[in-house]
């Protein structure tokens, strides 16, 4: 295995490259490793409460068919391999498929909600981030998750940090949770580890549940105004200030009643300076059942997803070549967007507060 500084200086030289070049080939290859997971989070974008038949009908992948997925990821440019679920570390061979990630010089981003972290510490140990679910203080992340359960998940990134893991606190924003901010701010100071909040994107799978998973366009922007601020006030937020600040405009501005703009609509308001959805070009989402999507609100879109075990891979990334979508009025998307942008300063930004450039 190359040393971890080389792995990570790749990332970020190849992410310049394919930008610069215009070249479209995904970075990141996230892999649902299983579907199953011991919590029932009502904003799980993959398999919720009301999608359970899906979960009885389709077969878990398995190790050979998963690092399938990492040797066909890695040959079409994917140098950030995720696997997650559902709850990853459920898997009784995380640790080969860890490991499979590893062999292959790649680097590994692992997310849990904490609960079976003490069991598998020593598989977890060559992962190179760990982010554990942390939904704000005890109450809010227990009402959400289960009784209980925020005492593992600190336990769980206490027992990380003692064995020298990086970690990452990364908390889901929807109604419940966006009022957690200064809680998680302290758990960032406590503990000396970047925080993150991700939006969650209603899916295919997840319509029903719209109104209690997604925050109105001026609850977002309030809440973004608040995290620009706690980031200014030197909060180890993984998302750079200027990005903070981007995301607030284009939310601000954003042009259409609905919460997608397609390409003809990006033009008449070209002005505006939105920036294009960059997941089509330089991301992969993999389904355990082997259906392929670019992004979450495409996740689970009905007749639109290639099956990698049926047309392999490369396949399956071409077919989103020519989307007609243009941004979603999304912080996930916008966030990414720019984090895949032929930007310098923001890309060296974006390395650091993922702690890209931190060593074990």
């Amino acid at each position: 295995m190359l040393p971890q500084l080389i792995v990570k200086a790749r990332v970020g030289l190849l992410m310049l490259a394919y930008n610069f070049l215009g070249i479209r080939r995904p970075l990141t290859s996230q892999i649902l490793v299983t579907k199953y997971c011991n919590m029932n989070c009502k904003m799980c974008f993959v398999y919720p409460l009301d999608k359970r038949e899906k979960i009885k009908n389709t077969e878990e992948p398995t190790l050979e068919q998963l690092k399938y997925l990492i040797e066909e990821s890695c040959k079409i440019g994917a140098q950030v391999i995720i696997p997650f679920g559902g709850e990853p570390l459920i898997r009784k061979d995380i640790g080969e498929i860890i490991r499979a990630i590893k062999e292959k010089n790649r680097y590994c981003i692992l997310y849990t909600n904490g609960t079976y972290v003490k069991d598998k510490i020593d598989d977890l140990l060559p992962v190179d981030q760990l982010v554990i679910s942390v939904d704000g203080d005890e109450a809010t992340h227990d009402n959400i998750r289960g009784k209980g359960s925020y005492k593992k998940a600190i336990e769980a990134l206490e027992l990380a940090l003692s064995c020298g893991i990086v970690c990452r606190l990364h908390t889901c924003l929807i109604p419940d949770t966006q009022h957690t901010l200064p809680h998680m701010a302290f758990l960032s100071k406590e503990y000396g580890v970047m925080l993150n909040y991700g939006y969650c994107d209603v899916t295919e799978l997840t319509r029903t549940e719209e109104q209690t998973i997604s925050l109105n366009r001026d609850s977002v922007i309030k809440f973004l105004k608040q995290y620009y601020e706690i980031k200014k006030s030197g909060v180890q937020i993984s998302t750079p200030a200027k990005v903070i600040k981007d995301c607030i405009r284009v939310m601000e501005k954003w042009p259409t009643i609905n919460g997608l703009l397609t390409k003809d609509e990006a033009q008449r308001f070209s002005h505006l300076k939105i920036p294009k959805c960059a997941l089509p070009m330089s991301n992969i989402y993999i389904d355990s059942d082997g259906s392929v999507y670019p992004c979450l609100p495409l996740w689970g879109k009905e007749g639109n997803a290639p099956n990698v075990y049926k047309v392999g891979l490369k396949a399956a990334w071409d077919h989103y070549r020519d989307l007609d979508c243009y941004q979603c009025a999304s912080i996930f998307t916008i966030e990414k967007s720019l984090f895949y942008s032929f930007n310098i300063t923001t890309l060296f930004q974006f390395l650091t507060g993922y702690q890209f450039l931190r060593r074990k």
